[in-house]
């Protein structure tokens, strides 16, 4: 379980904790998978954290590896272009990805 900022919140995290108003109206019980639309409606309620379980898409970001000898320093050198931005969204990781395949693409020699 963590607690988290709502604006850090992303579409897929899991509740722990069930989501009550100011006077204790229930408004997403434990267990639900939030949305982008049970954001919103956190932010009109006025809620400013969430208890979430462990975040699906883990802390570490698991990528699909190719044999390159020079993999590490490529990686290394996407992650600083990539430092401002979140890595465990969805897409941002996505598109981290594509690029680590296509720096690794051209840098590994062609057989004629």
């Amino acid at each position: 379980m963590k607690n988290i900022k709502l604006d850090e919140v992303r579409p897929g995290m899991v509740l722990a904790r069930d989501v009550k108003g100011r006077f204790g109206r229930g408004l997403l019980l434990a267990g639900n998978v939030v949305t982008e639309k049970h954001v919103k409606i956190f932010k009109s309620w006025g809620i400013t954290e969430l208890i979430i379980e462990k975040n699906p898409v883990s802390d570490e970001v698991e990528l699909k590896k190719p044999a390159h000898p020079q993999y590490a320093r490529i990686e290394a050198r996407a992650r600083e272009l990539f430092k401002f931005n979140d890595i465990k969204h969805p897409a941002v990781r996505e598109l981290f990805q594509i690029s680590l395949d296509r720096k690794v693409e051209f840098q590994t020699p062609r057989e004629s």
